[in-house]
């Protein structure tokens, strides 16, 4: 059985408060495009990689990356580390 001893409990939150900013303010950018709200078809590409952008910025030293599905690959098998 494996022990959660190795796991990066750091790197998982920072990976699940990055995913939910990018969906939740680019959800928000699709309802306010959707809506009408705002008619330039630029807002949502641009919300998507401000936000995209921002948690790579402030984020991407903690775990390396961001993506999670990289991450849950790298809890899983535990890379070695090449020198």
């Amino acid at each position: 059985m494996k022990t959660l001893d190795y796991l990066d409990f750091q790197g998982m939150k920072v990976e699940l408060l990055g995913t939910f900013m990018f969906f939740y303010i680019g959800g928000w950018a699709v309802v306010n495009s959707a809506s009408h709200v705002s008619s330039d078809s630029v807002s949502c590409p641009l919300a998507h990689m401000i936000t995209l952008g921002l948690m790579i910025w402030t984020s991407a030293h903690i775990t390396g990356h961001f993506n999670p599905a990289v991450t849950a690959t790298f809890m899983i098998f535990r890379p070695q580390q090449v020198h």
